[in-house]
């Protein structure tokens, strides 16, 4: 019997137990809107308004993507509802650029750009999706109406969170598409900034003066007898040539050497120096100097942005900054080896970058990072002081939250007009639901449970006749499945198998 006729005989629209990706299940798409069946969700969750962290460890297949996705579905939920204090969300889930840069910068090979890793390079690339984002948001709008509600807002600031947003876009801006250029000259218009009236009035002077000297000398060459204001004319206008010269170069060189600094030190962000001193030249010189400018390795400067940005992030309503951090096994200078990632993610096990006020760093972490984690010396856990990180040494799923996560999915793959059936509807009268529930704690994990239910649907559908269809799993195709997962469990922990 095919599967698909077993499906539409318990009125399934999709068969719930084939996808093995949160990233990639339309049935957990749908879920979204509901109730998580994980234990801990509340506590990785917190108090949005007053975040705080929280390090997550599980094994492949555990949930911690769909967990992800599910603070995710849960903090948008949350600032449609508390629109005066919402919840600024960042997803750090995309390491392969990151390293990418990091490479680039160093002009280092990928397996070698792990021991390049800082601390300060998680807060520049955290930092850099925030303001991306914010600056999106500020520009972009899903409606006219919206679009000039934000541009009110950024006007309406005080000029000194006008200057810092100025400044953040400045280091940290990275859009996916458009001219940054474009970009920066459109927000610096709207935050009404003013420019800096010395730097290029200064070149124009100095090439208009040079002009004037040189018709001057051409003027004293071929009179035969130049009279004594003529040379007076030329070296006043020579001299303040040079002079104009002098100081538009010594701006010029100062502004280059600002760019010099910023590009050097914020390692993750693709800009070029030119391209970044074109960006500064226009920005009064004490506005600049009030802000603080990234230095190379130094976390202080970037602490100080991120309180900068929170501030600004004030004006538009959101009083608090969530980073999801996940997939940190997947970029391909890592490919999944547990010394590169505990490279990777050692530095942010930091309790200074961890409680950061008003900013909740979410980690969801694979579990062979907590092996190593539990190998580190005291002086590490004194620094990283998980004790107060909200740590959870390993998610855990029992048979009964399993049992109630699959018939959540199968009622997700039924029309809204017929009455939901639940995992002990599909076995015959012999299985109780405390079998399923053994046999699914057997499994330990979401993904490893769903495998075993398809299995059991295929071996079920593979011994029965098209002409003769039996509706209800049998007992012994139960327990035959059980143990082929069983033993596949076992080879896959020791080594011997694949997920």
């Amino acid at each position: 019997m095919l599967i698909d006729r077993f499906l539409e005989h318990w009125r399934l629209a999709d068969n719930p137990f084939t996808a093995e990706e949160a990233r990639h299940d339309p049935v957990f798409r749908r879920m979204l809107n509901g109730d998580c069946s994980c234990p801990d969700f509340e506590k990785i969750l917190g108090t949005p308004a007053r975040p705080s962290a929280a390090v997550v460890f599980g094994e492949k297949g555990s949930g911690k993507t769909a967990l992800k996705l599910l603070l995710e579905q849960k903090l948008h939920r949350y600032n449609d509802e508390h629109p005066d204090r919402k919840v600024w969300v960042v997803r750090y889930d995309e390491m392969n650029d990151v390293l990418g840069r990091l490479a680039r910068h160093g002009s280092v090979k990928g397996d070698q750009v792990m021991s390049r890793v800082r601390l300060a390079d998680h807060l520049d690339a955290i930092l850099s999706l925030a303001v991306t984002r914010l600056i999106d948001m500020v520009l972009g709008g899903e409606n006219r109406a919206q679009r000039k509600q934000r541009r009110r807002t950024a006007q309406r600031m005080p000029r000194d969170r006008r200057i810092d947003l100025a400044h953040l876009a400045l280091c940290y801006d990275q859009p996916t598409a458009g001219s940054v250029e474009q970009r920066w000259s459109k927000l610096r218009g709207m935050l009404r900034l003013g420019v800096a009236w010395m730097a290029r009035p200064m070149r124009y002077a100095a090439a208009l003066l040079g002009m004037l000297a040189g018709v001057l000398a051409i003027a004293v060459s071929v009179s035969g007898e130049p009279q004594m204001y003529e040379w007076l004319a030329l070296i006043v206008a020579a001299a303040a040539a040079l002079l104009f010269g002098l100081a538009a170069g010594w701006h010029w060189l100062s502004f280059h050497r600002l760019a010099r600094r910023i590009q050097r030190a914020v390692r993750v962000v693709e800009c070029s120096t030119a391209a970044l001193r074109r960006r500064i030249e226009p920005m009064p010189t004490t506005d600049m100097s009030a802000q603080p400018i990234p230095a190379e390795g130094s976390n202080d400067t970037r602490y100080q942005l991120v309180g900068r940005l929170m501030g600004v992030l004030a004006e538009f309503g959101y009083v608090s900054m969530i980073v999801l951090i996940d997939r940190v096994d997947e970029p391909g200078a890592i490919n999944g080896d547990p010394r590169r990632m505990q490279a990777l993610v050692w530095p942010m096990l930091n309790n200074k970058f961890l409680q950061m006020d008003r900013v909740g760093i979410k980690l969801m972490l694979p579990i062979e990072l907590r092996y190593l984690l539990y190998k580190e010396s005291a002086d590490f856990f004194q620094r990283a002081r998980l004790d107060k990180q909200h740590m959870i040494d390993r998610l855990n799923w029992s048979g009964v939250t399993l049992y109630d996560l699959c018939n959540r999915r199968l009622a997700a793959c039924m029309a809204p007009d017929i009455m939901p059936i639940t995992l002990n509807d599909l076995f015959d009268d012999r299985v109780r639901p405390q079998d399923i529930i053994d046999a699914l704690d057997q499994m330990q994990q979401p993904r490893d449970a769903f495998k075993f239910l398809y299995r059991l649907m295929q071996e079920h559908c593979a011994v029965t006749p098209e002409d003769q269809p039996v509706w209800r799993i049998s007992r012994s195709t139960l327990e035959q499945v059980r143990r082929e997962q069983a033993r596949r469990l076992d080879d896959l922990h020791r080594g011997l198998g694949p997920a």
